[in-house]
């Protein structure tokens, strides 16, 4: 493997490990402040849509691109504000388990060009509520 991409592979991966414990603690917000949560769309261009409370009590809809909070590191997906993995990920099959543990169906390319299939990533991790408004 060239050098070059061994360190954009390294890269890659400490951004996924780095951003899996600094975005979770934050990201409790959303799964507690909003609900029904639905996808809207398929494959790259699918968006999460929840009902979420506002700071002075009121319900809002709202919806974020889900590639905007999730990046693909090598065909596993991972929260990163705009991850941009709409251009190697497809997202599919929305599960609300818990409030803090909203799941989907994630097909991402790795660097083989094959597809890693992750039927339960935890998109929930990724999400807060920012004053009703779904931010990563």
């Amino acid at each position: 493997m060239p050098r070059f991409a061994l360190f954009q592979s390294l890269v890659i991966l400490s951004v996924f490990f780095a951003t899996q414990g600094v975005l979770g603690a934050a990201a409790n917000g959303a799964g507690l402040t909003c609900n029904n949560f639905q996808l809207i769309g398929s494959g790259t261009d699918a968006s999460i849509q929840a009902s979420c409370t506002t700071d002075n009590g009121d319900t809002t809809i709202s919806s974020i691109l889900i590639s905007d909070c999730v990046l693909n590191g090598n065909g596993n997906p991972g929260c990163l504000v705009n991850g941009g993995a709409a251009g190697s990920c497809t997202f599919s099959s929305l599960d609300e388990v818990s409030a803090t543990d909203i799941t989907v169906e994630t097909s991402c390319t790795n660097d083989a060009q094959g597809k890693d299939v992750t039927p339960g990533f935890n998109i929930g991790a990724c999400l807060t509520n920012t004053n009703g408004i779904l931010t990563c």
